[in-house]
């Protein structure tokens, strides 16, 4: 296993815009280890700029898939 590289995480969020769920690919940590901080994403659905607290970078914005 190797550790130097973090495995990417995936959270639900959902849009400030739209309201519906959006499926969020996270890696590493974007600001003071630990401690969320504000990022952007493209709401796949709407377009819409969505800014999130999330405790890596987001590498990727997907449309949930229903549960």
């Amino acid at each position: 296993m190797n550790f130097d590289t973090p495995v990417p995480v995936r959270t639900l969020v959902l849009c400030t815009s739209c309201g519906r769920p959006v499926q969020l690919e996270l890696a590493g940590t974007s600001g003071v280890a630990g401690y969320d901080t504000y990022n952007e994403f493209l709401c796949p659905h709407c377009r819409k700029v969505n800014f999130p607290r999330t405790a890596g970078r987001i590498l990727a914005a997907r449309v949930a898939a229903p549960a």
